[in-house]
């Protein structure tokens, strides 16, 4: 199971690579000078005016496919001198959510969102 989950990545990867770069999007960091309370309420005033990303594309089970508004996933990005703070919703009908108990680094059929920081 580990090995295909590596090719898996390794196939991504490659073929996001592949990509036009002009196609690419990006969201931008804003600064902040508070750092947002972590309590799972994201109505801190520091996320005001932070750009929202929105239009994520699936993965499983339908890949390439973008997500629909009642599913949406909005996501948004701020840092200070101390870390870097990612706030996101994922709105799902709460009957639909799988619930799997898996081992660690397994994701199994689960909704997941993963955060992936480069440096370059």
């Amino acid at each position: 199971m580990k090995r295909c989950l590596l090719i898996l990545f390794v196939f991504s990867y490659a073929f996001s690579q592949a990509q036009d770069i002009s196609k690419q999007r990006q969201l931008e960091a804003k600064r902040t000078l508070q750092s947002p309370k972590i309590d799972g309420i994201l109505d801190d005033e520091c996320w005001n005016n932070v750009p929202v990303a929105t239009d994520f594309i699936e993965i499983r089970p339908n890949p390439g496919k973008i997500e629909g508004h009642d599913r949406r996933t909005e996501m948004k990005v701020i840092y200070d001198d101390v870390a870097i703070y990612v706030y996101a919703r994922m709105y799902d009908h709460p009957d639909s959510i799988a619930h799997e108990l898996v081992s660690r680094d397994n994701i199994g059929n689960a909704d997941f969102i993963s955060i992936i920081v480069d440096p370059f």
